[in-house]
């Protein structure tokens, strides 16, 4: 299933927005070809959204990133064979551990709602260093002049399944990696690889092309597809530009960690043999969960994983407040409340077009992170392994929770809240 690629980007440096060099490429109103795909323009974000009959560019979102503090070195001690009166103190983990009281549940989520960033990155941690489930066969499939940035992401999806022990996994993995210059080559070969009727079930959930691009020279693009016979299909496509692939998330894994994860999300579909086909030229089908949560889970797996060996860089990394005052001028106490309305089911909350792709963005990273901080990295694949069973959201989220969706609400609105006051 196609995903947004521009969730990451809005929210982290390291995103899966497609960058294009030439401002002249894309203007707000002009024609697009693609519904709901993504690009940046001198700093801007713009979706290809159907206005009318036609598809168009939508008006741009500057995108804001977030700098990543730069640690001071601790000093080294200069050797002497006097004791020194104060010894210099050793940093450890242990200091944050003793100082930072985590959320449970919802009863105490407001009380403990500092620590919402730590229980997330302690829990991501306590799972990586349980040992990975065996993956299971990867082919790999390059255009000839398509650039290597990730040897072997065999790495990379380990990682991802360290996330959630003992879940299933497809029978195959196969990725394949393209550029601007090599699509018609490797639109070939995924469809003699895939077959024509896994092509089709690829355009019959998406409404697009496999093997895409956005410009000549901009490229980033990632899709995940299970075939009908459990197999799982990665797209990616790269830029040649390094500098500009690693900014768009492909040149250091975050494409391929974030497509391998939404590959684990489909598969519970296939698995209950569930059609992922919504009933609308935007709206997602009623079993796959609210888009906000798909925008959510796949930025906290990139980051969680990026940012696992510091937990001062992922917190820094989980502040949304400047980039939400842009996007969401209005985002209050009570805009929140009106977002988190359960009558946004089916609604809004299901809309993958670009009229409601930023609210969902920003949501979903709030929402996402109290999920986890509660709950763990499993998580953020269990509503799905519901859904696909046709159970309902409500149903899941008590199920998953042990309190209704109406209950949770008020305190979600209040944490989420403060978060965006106090930017932590």
């Amino acid at each position: 299933m196609r995903r947004s690629q521009f969730a990451l980007a809005l929210i982290f440096a390291t995103s899966l927005l497609p960058l294009i060099p030439s401002e002249a490429a894309v203007k707000a109103g002009t024609s697009c070809k693609q519904l709901r795909l993504t690009t940046v323009v001198s700093g801007y974000t713009y979706t290809c959204v159907k206005s009318g009959k036609k598809l168009v560019w939508s008006k741009g979102v500057k995108v804001v990133m977030v700098p990543t503090p730069t640690p001071t070195p601790a000093p080294t001690p200069t050797p002497t064979p006097t004791p020194t009166p104060t010894p210099t103190p050793t940093p450890t983990p242990t200091p944050i551990q003793n100082a930072i009281v985590v959320p449970t549940s919802f009863s105490d989520l407001y009380e403990k709602r500092s620590g919402i960033a730590y229980s997330v990155w302690s829990k991501v941690n306590t799972k990586l260093l349980q040992n990975a489930a065996p993956l299971p066969p990867i082919e790999i499939y390059r255009g000839p002049t398509t650039p290597i940035y990730i040897e072997d992401p065999a790495v990379l999806f380990k990682q991802v399944v360290q996330l959630f022990p003992g879940i299933a996994l497809p029978k195959k993995f196969v990725v394949f990696y393209w550029n601007y210059q090599d699509l018609d080559v490797m639109k070939a070969k995924a469809l003699s690889v895939m077959g024509k009727e896994n092509d089709q079930k690829n355009f019959d959930e998406t409404r697009g092309t496999w093997v895409d691009c956005y410009a000549q020279t901009s490229c980033p693009v990632g899709h995940a597809l299970i075939g009908l016979d459990g197999t799982a299909y990665l797209g990616i496509g790269l830029s040649d530009n390094r500098v500009e692939a690693e900014m768009s998330g492909g040149g250091k894994g975050g494409v391929e960690k974030v497509e391998f994860y939404h590959a684990l999300q489909l598969f519970n579909y296939h698995t209950n043999s569930l059609v992922l086909i919504g009933s609308g030229q935007n709206i997602q089908s009623p079993y796959f969960a609210p888009i906000w949560l798909s925008y959510g889970a796949e930025n906290l797996v990139s980051e969680s994983l990026k940012y696992s060996n510091s937990y001062l860089n992922f917190k820094n990394n989980t502040r949304y407040k400047n980039w939400t005052n842009q996007a969401v001028p209005n985002f209050s106490l009570e805009w929140i409340n009106n977002y988190l309305s359960i009558d946004n089911l089916s609604k809004k909350w299901s809309d993958a077009s670009g009229a409601t792709a930023t609210p969902n963005v920003i949501m979903g990273a709030y929402l996402t992170e109290i999920f986890v901080s509660l709950k763990g990295p499993s998580v953020m694949l269990d509503f799905y392994e519901q859904m696909s069973k046709k159970t309902s959201f409500p149903d899941v989220f008590q199920n998953i929770f042990g309190v209704s969706w109406q209950t949770a609400q008020p305190e979600l609105a209040k944490v989420i809240y403060d978060r965006h006051l106090n930017d932590y």
